[in-house]
C-alpha cells in the first residue's frame, strides 16, 4: 500500500501530465489552424475558355474547408468539396470531387507559404501541393501518367476579383 505522500505525489504526476497534453493539443490545434493561413481566400484560373473558383475558409477546431466549381462558358462543368482537418496527430487534405467519395493525402511537407499532400495507393492524383507566389496560388497535381511518366498538372490561380463568384459564403 502507497503512504499518503506518494499517492499525492502521483496524482500530481498524473495531473501534470494531464496538463501537459493538454497545452500539447492545444498549441497543434493552434499551429495547424496557422499553419495554411495564406490558402484562405477566394481564387480564380482561367485557361482555354475554362474557369476554376477556388475558396478556402480559415481555419477553425481543427479545420479548414473549401470548395471548388469549374466552367466552360456558363454551364458548369465540375466542382469539388475539400478540407484540411488535424486526424490524430497529422493534417490530412481530403478531396471529394463531384460528389465522389472522399480521398485523404497526408502532408508530408510543409514551409511558411506551401504544403504537399501525398497519397501514393490512390491512382491520380498522388501528389497535391500548394504554394503562395506573391499575390498568387499555384496548385499542383502529379501521379503516374498513361506511359509511366510523372505526369503533372499546375493551376496558377489569382485573387478572384469582387464579382468573380458572386457572393461567397457569409462565415467565409
Amino acid at each position: 500500500m502507497m503512504s499518503g505522500k506518494r499517492v499525492m505525489a502521483v496524482r500530481l504526476l498524473v495531473a501534470g501530465l494531464a496538463l501537459s497534453l493538454s497545452a500539447a493539443n492545444a498549441q497543434a490545434a493552434t499551429a495547424a489552424k496557422d499553419a495554411h493561413d495564406w490558402l484562405t481566400g477566394r481564387w480564380c484560373f482561367s485557361t482555354s475558355g475554362e474557369h476554376i473558383e477556388e475558396e478556402w475558409s480559415s481555419a477553425r477546431g481543427g479545420l479548414r474547408l473549401a470548395f471548388s466549381r469549374t466552367f466552360k462558358g456558363d454551364k458548369a462543368t465540375g466542382f469539388e468539396f475539400m478540407r484540411i482537418q488535424t486526424r490524430e496527430g497529422k493534417v490530412y487534405f481530403v478531396a471529394q470531387p463531384n460528389g465522389n467519395p472522399p480521398v485523404s493525402f497526408e502532408q508530408t511537407a510543409a514551409g511558411s507559404d506551401w504544403v504537399r499532400f501525398e497519397n501514393r495507393d490512390h491512382d491520380f492524383p498522388q501528389m497535391i501541393e500548394y504554394r503562395r507566389v506573391k499575390n498568387a496560388l499555384i496548385a499542383e497535381i502529379s501521379g503516374p501518367g498513361e506511359k509511366g511518366e510523372t505526369a503533372k498538372i499546375s493551376f496558377k490561380y489569382t485573387a478572384c476579383s469582387s464579382n468573380a463568384t458572386g457572393n461567397s459564403c457569409p462565415f467565409w
